[in-house]
């Protein structure tokens, strides 16, 4: 398996979004939160996008959101045909690095209900939930990770 993670440029902006609007973790009532998500150059000056690449093809991105007080894992995504291969896991330790680097030593997740099991497992702890706004009318785990261990 050839993975490489990188800094995101815009030429990858219609790759991530195409990931984000075709996410089985989005199918049914969750549907509505994505489906106007489009990531524009824009998008890559307010926040610090990666990409991973599998064998040339992008196949997972996350975005870092840094905020007046801390950090946040903004978006998080594995294209369907790359679940289950491990890269989630590689991406989140390359996250957890980057933030390390960047000096904070603890990331905040608000998580999507279906991938809390996954940051669970990456080692996040859950504090609470976010409550319903905007297009989403769920409540969210509001979830922690120390990004050293």
């Amino acid at each position: 398996m050839m993975l490489n993670i990188r800094e995101a440029t815009a030429l990858d902006c219609a790759a991530m979004t195409q990931i984000v609007r075709t996410s089985r973790a989005y199918e049914g009532e969750y549907q509505k939160i994505i489906e106007a998500i489009e990531f524009t150059p824009e998008h890559l000056y307010r926040e610090q996008f990666f990409v991973c690449e599998f064998d040339a093809k992008i196949a997972a991105f996350y975005s870092l959101k840094v905020k007046e007080i801390g950090i946040e894992l903004d978006f998080m995504f594995v294209a369907n045909q790359f679940l289950g291969r491990g890269i989630g896991r590689k991406l989140f330790q390359h996250m957890l690095q980057t933030s390390r680097d960047m000096g904070y030593d603890e990331v905040e997740i608000i998580s999507h209900p279906p991938t809390e099991a996954f940051y669970a497992k990456m080692g996040a702890v859950k504090r609470g939930y976010c409550l319903p706004t905007g297009r989403v009318s769920w409540q969210r785990p509001h979830m922690w990770v120390k990004t050293t261990s």
